[in-house]
């Protein structure tokens, strides 16, 4: 078997699985198995193991079988020989692991989850209906597929009801102010249906203490939340799981918190902080803007998404703009404080791998390459380094280059003039592919650790100083799947966040968390937001399809 590290956002989609198989069509499952499948390599499976999987899958053609779970806080794949419709998967989970079982033959596509766990189960489906799979042996797979019965039933009830669904198509076709209530009202929904599936969890746990499934439906739960209340959750199990891994590592991130969290106003100092939206600036002609930087003279420092960068006056009007030509896409861009501006892109080298029984290539990222360039766009040297891969953040302070990689889960520092490497923040948990940071000038790197739904700092050698924030709708809490996406601090003290779906920018300051109204939706979905701070703490926001937009700060 072939073992990978596990990236924090791929930790993230696969944890909330169970949310997934319950809401989503089976498209949509597909759709994420599939991306999650094309990242890693097949493996063949662990002989002489004491788990047994005997699976038949009436009308499948001789093939392979993929299979992909979670062990260890490593992503496990492997394979099993499908043979006349039948299969045997062998393994060893003491501990129930949840996988995804996925075949196709041509159009036919056949995708389940499992719970596998010792000693032995079964598996009976057919390739033409996915609903009629059976899968038995297991007592936490009979929780689940009992529960998963209870959600479905509610999901139903629930659109019947609200017609859930129907609002959701019609997002698509809608533009301007209805769409936007129609995605306001489908939020307000989902949140609504969360709670109901929530409610169903904790009436199973409360009833089942003793059970497994109920350690790890805590877990899912405790996604994102404070110290206090993973305490909560966890005391409603029974103690024989103490020292299962999945509550002894809830109980070390307890611990953590409880060094690492500090409350607002104890954190900032900062009072009566408040913004306003500049309608008076000209941004909405910068478009398919990825990433942002500031220099001296505040004028700003634009990356688009075909690798121009754009320069423009605080008030919006159009300086200069030049291309860059590097080897990958240009993907963050930072400005130092000489304005020299460094743009980073990936580098890749052409790989081969076996899936679904195919040989195929693909383009693998193995590091990064930083081109630097004076303002007026003359290059001035560029160097490669692989201590990051997928840069998805940049600043630049002092002597350092300090690069975000959300697909290895880390925040490298580096020496700016050679990409040599000084030091690493690791433990975060990116989403989305989307991980960025702000520094201040205490040299206190500030992280929108969006997986985690919190905002952390760390010092420049990766240890965390403090953190804040958790899992929810409150004005001082972070929604949706995954949010902050950006972050950043001003000269008072206070801090900056933006989340997505939908758009929310607040100021943290010692009165608690504050939003910043008058801003539409900026991106869609899933989607990264740049933001850069200039001198006078204004703040700007990029959106791919309507351009910028520049909030005033009204401090004195």
């Amino acid at each position: 078997m072939i073992v990978h590290r596990i990236s924090n956002k791929l930790k993230l989609i696969y944890y909330m699985k169970d949310k997934i198989i319950q809401m989503k069509t089976l498209q949509k499952r597909l759709a994420l198995l599939v991306m999650v499948i094309t990242v890693f390599a097949a493996c063949n499976k662990t002989p002489n193991s004491p788990f047994t999987l005997t699976g038949t899958i009436e009308g499948a053609k001789d093939g392979i079988v993929e299979i992909m779970m979670i062990k260890d806080n490593l992503i496990h794949e492997d394979t099993a020989i499908m043979k006349d419709g039948k299969f045997v998967y062998t393994g060893d989970f003491p501990e129930a692991v949840n996988a995804n079982l996925f075949y196709t033959d041509g159009n036919k596509e056949f995708l389940t989850a499992v719970y596998f766990e010792n000693p032995s189960m079964t598996l009976k489906g057919n390739i033409n209906d996915i609903k009629a799979t059976v899968v038995k042996g297991g007592e936490v797979q009979s929780d689940y597929d009992m529960l998963r019965t209870k959600t479905d039933k509610l999901r139903k009830e629930f659109n019947e009801k609200y017609k859930i669904d129907e609002i959701r198509k019609k997002i698509d076709a809608a533009s301007g102010d209805t769409k936007q209530d129609l995605k306001i009202k489908y939020y307000d929904l989902s949140n609504k249906l969360n709670a109901e599936y929530t409610a169903a969890f904790n009436e199973f746990i409360k009833n089942n203490p003793d059970k497994f499934y109920s350690v790890l439906l805590t877990k899912q739960q405790a996604l994102g939340k404070e110290a206090k209340v993973i305490e909560d959750l966890l005391n409603r199990l029974d103690p024989k799981f103490n020292d299962t891994k999945i509550v002894k590592d809830l109980r070390a991130k307890i611990d953590k918190l409880n060094t690492t969290d500090i409350s607002i106003e104890n954190m900032i100092k900062a009072e009566n902080v408040s913004y306003t939206l500049d309608k008076k600036f000209n941004g909405k002609n910068y478009k398919d803007v990825v990433y942002l930087g500031v220099f001296k003279n505040d004028n700003i420092c634009a990356l688009k998404k075909d690798g121009t960068v754009q320069i423009l006056t605080p008030k919006g009007e159009f300086i200069k703009s030049f291309k860059t030509d590097l080897e990958g896409d240009p993907s963050v861009l930072a400005v130092g404080e000489d304005d020299k501006i460094y743009v980073l892109a990936g580098i890749t080298e052409v790989s081969k791998r076996k899936f679904r029984g195919k040989e195929i290539e693909y383009n693998k990222l193995i590091g990064a390459i930083c081109a630097v360039y004076s303002s007026k766009g003359e290059l001035i040297t560029t160097y490669k380094f692989r201590d990051a891969i997928f840069a998805t953040g940049a600043r630049v302070k002092g002597d350092d280059l300090i690069v975000a990689d959300a697909r290895q889960a880390k925040i490298v520092i580096l020496n700016k003039a050679n990409g040599e490497l000084r030091s690493t923040i690791k433990g975060l948990r990116p989403c989305c592919g989307i991980l960025d940071f702000s520094i201040n000038d205490k040299n206190e790197v500030l992280v929108a650790n969006l997986g985690a739904f919190r905002v952390q700092s760390y010092d420049f050698s990766g240890k965390q100083i403090v953190a804040f924030g958790q899992r929810g709708k409150a004005m001082d809490q972070f929604h949706g799947c995954c949010n902050p996406v950006s972050v950043a601090y001003l000269s008072n003290g206070a801090i900056v966040t933006v989340e997505k779906s939908p758009t929310r920018v607040k100021i943290y300051s010692k009165d608690g968390a504050k939003q910043i109204f008058g801003i539409e939706e900026l991106v869609k979905g899933c989607s990264y937001i740049p933001m850069i701070v200039d001198s006078k703490d204004n703040l700007f926001l990029a959106s791919p399809e309507k351009g910028m937009v520049k909030c005033i700060s009204m401090n004195e």
